[in-house]
């Protein structure tokens, strides 16, 4: 099942209307009818904290979602030992030199000025803004998994403010 459809189907199992989601996840109501009516909207338009933020409101998980999308990319959620120590950017960057890739080469791929690719391995919230289809684009193109770039980085918790 398409991520549109599982969507509008767990905002209508939750009881929710498309502006009371739309109000929880910060997008405008006309934004969150398109990803429920459009196939690609999901993918293609909102960006990944958005498709994060929706998954979580309605109790989905965002790789379970992305699954069923036509993506040429590693869609494997596997977990990853170094998860939690490696920052996506770094991990980016990381094997973008161990495949021999330059800046350029990497944002050619992917369609983008090397601006990007720069923003994208310095700063961790900037792959967040891009839409789930640019970073499957990326993650291909590096051999990496998908979920290893569009879930959360974690991270381990700091000492309590007391």
């Amino acid at each position: 099942m398409r991520a549109h459809e599982l969507i509008r189907q767990a905002r209508e199992r939750a009881g929710l209307s498309a502006e009371e989601v739309a109000a929880r996840v910060g997008l405008s109501a006309p934004e969150y009818i398109d990803v429920e009516t459009h196939p690609d909207e999901f993918i293609e338009v909102i960006a990944v904290s958005e498709a994060r933020a929706l998954c979580d409101e309605l109790g989905l998980q965002l790789a379970e979602v992305v699954a069923g999308e036509p993506l040429e990319a590693n869609l494997s959620t596997k977990p990853h030992a170094d998860r939690t120590m490696v920052p996506r950017g770094v991990r980016i960057r990381q094997k973008r030199e161990a495949l021999g890739i330059s800046v350029a080469e990497l944002a050619f791929a992917i369609g983008f000025e090397d601006v990007a690719v720069e923003n994208i391995e310095a700063d961790e919230q900037y792959l967040d803004s891009l839409p789930i289809a640019v970073v499957a684009e990326l993650a291909w193109k590096l051999s990496l998994p998908l979920t290893c770039l569009i879930l959360a980085t974690e991270r381990k918790p700091g000492p309590k403010a007391g």
